[in-house]
């Protein structure tokens, strides 16, 4: 023990002179709980507010509003021809680009036009889609949409035309040396 220690010990009767007056300790534990109830307020509503924006923006990522209004759900569910038709086309599109891309090793120049192609045509769908959305002369908007597919399968069918004769040219070459 050092001094201080020892002098307060031997001396604690005359330190217990002066006794603090019971309003004073409840003013001070008064003012000591008040803050932690207002820390513990401001607390949970801080955490109230963090957890209603972050559900909130985990909701919005999961499900963006563009998916609500104006989706390519509805315009297909109020026009169901168009919904046929897509289904008809992409399936036709699919097809043919899987035969065309059989060729794309030989013919690299040829991916490069189709994506600028197929991108402008996207580009204009996206447009239809908009007038659509718009109410804009709906029933010849659909019709270009339709058309719009119809271009996509054309540009396919004369791609592979073309090399197909270029293969029989080729195999006609080959063939020409054979005998």
């Amino acid at each position: 023990m050092d001094k201080l220690e020892e002098f307060i010990l031997r001396n604690k009767e005359e330190f217990d002179v002066f006794m603090p007056s019971p309003d004073l300790e409840k003013g001070i534990k008064f003012r000591k709980s008040h803050n932690l109830v207002v820390l513990s307020k401001f607390t949970r509503n801080a955490a109230a507010v963090l957890l209603i924006f972050g559900a909130s923006y985990l909701f919005h990522a999961k499900f963006p509003l563009s998916s609500f209004f104006n989706s390519d759900e509805s315009i297909e569910r109020a026009y169901p021809e168009l919904y046929k038709a897509k289904q008809f086309y992409t399936k036709q599109v699919d097809y043919k680009m899987q035969q065309v891309s059989k060729h794309l090793d030989t013919y690299p120049e040829l991916e490069t036009e189709l994506n600028y192609e197929f991108s402008e045509l996207d580009s204009i769908y996206k447009s239809l889609q908009n007038d659509l959305k718009e109410d804009i002369a709906n029933e010849e908007v659909v019709n270009a949409m339709i058309e719009n597919y119809k271009l996509k399968v054309q540009i396919l069918e004369d791609i592979l035309y073309r090399l197909q004769n270029i293969e029989n040219k080729n195999q006609s070459k080959d063939n020409s040396y054979e005998l």
